[in-house]
Formats: C-alpha cells, structure tokens, sequence
C-alpha cells in the first residue's frame, strides 16, 4: 500500500489539477462560470463578464496557476487601464502567500519593471 501524501504535497497536487480548488483553499467561494474559465481547455480566451463578476479573482488564480505548474509559458492580460494588470499581479501574489501556507507551491519574487 502506497502511504498517502503529507498535507502540503497533497495540497498542491491537487491544485495542479484543479485550478478551482486553488482558488477554493486560497479563501474564495468560486462562482460556476469562474470555474468554467478556470478549467477551460483554450490557450486564448476572451471573457465579457458584468462589473464585479470576479474577473479579477479569477484572472489571479489563473496566473498564479500558471506561474507555479507551467513555469516558462508567457501570460498576457490586457485591460483599460495598465492598474487593472497591476492589481491582479497583486492578488496572485497575495493568494500565493495565502497558499504556500498550507501547501508546497515554488517561491515566487516580486519584480518591480522599469
């Protein structure tokens, strides 16, 4: 019998896996169609979502996501305004203090750019 895993391997398997539990762990109740962009096979995808419908929030666990299992790739947001970029930055780095907490995800640096 294969042991099980200790609490903060298991929990970071899991999010490998399942973006939406990331997000869940990181203190977030995830709405149906957050989840449906989280789990969404596209490399390219465009949302037209109504005004506090959680872009944002969602946008970060993507990123944070991306950063920590598929390091390498390039993301690229576009918004309005360049803060909209910025503070989605902000929110994956805050959710990955959040979750390096109680589970093993890679360091991770915050680079001011010039």
């Amino acid at each position: 019998m294969i042991p099980p895993l200790p609490p903060r391997l298991a929990n970071a398997a899991a999010w490998r896996y399942n973006p939406g539990q990331m997000m869940r762990d990181a203190g977030f109740a995830p709405d149906p169609h957050q989840l449906e962009l989280l789990n969404h096979p596209a490399r390219n995808i465009q949302v037209m979502w109504s005004r506090q419908a959680g872009k944002s929030q969602t946008l970060a666990t993507m990123v944070l996501h991306q950063c920590c299992f598929d390091p390498g790739q390039v993301m690229i947001m576009a918004g309005e305004k360049q803060s909209q970029a910025g503070d989605i930055a902000i929110n994956a780095f805050q959710m990955h203090e959040r979750l390096s907490e109680i589970g093993d995800l890679p360091s991770c640096e915050k680079r001011d750019s010039d």
